[in-house]
């Protein structure tokens, strides 16, 4: 029986706090699964743009690596989401810059 988009949304799981909140890590585990359903990933954008400033640089890089992984290009959400990176700057290592920059292109995302 294959799982329905509520399931993917809705799943729980029990990885260190340290990698990201709930939200990110489910959106990597889809992302890392494949998951492409378009109501999995507009209901994820929706999330994202509901949860404001309860993201850390975990969160962040989490989500647009993800939204890259499937190529899902919501410009609202990733707006949403530009911010963070500077806010968080100085908690990001080189090699995760280095992820979020990749993002960046695989979405051919530019903030204007």
């Amino acid at each position: 029986e294959s799982a329905q988009p509520e399931d993917l949304i809705e799943e729980e799981t029990t990885a260190p706090s340290s990698e990201g909140g709930p939200l990110a890590k489910r959106m990597w585990r889809c992302a890392r699964k494949g998951v492409r359903a378009e109501e999995v990933w507009a209901r994820f954008a929706q999330q994202v743009l509901m949860t404001g400033a309860l993201r850390g640089a975990k969160d962040v890089s989490l989500m647009f690596r993800a939204f890259a992984k499937i190529k899902y290009r919501d410009r609202r959400a990733l707006d949403a989401l530009s911010p963070f990176i500077l806010r968080h700057i100085d908690a990001f290592g080189t090699h995760e810059l280095a992820l979020i920059l990749n993002a960046h292109k695989r979405l051919e995302y530019e903030r204007t």
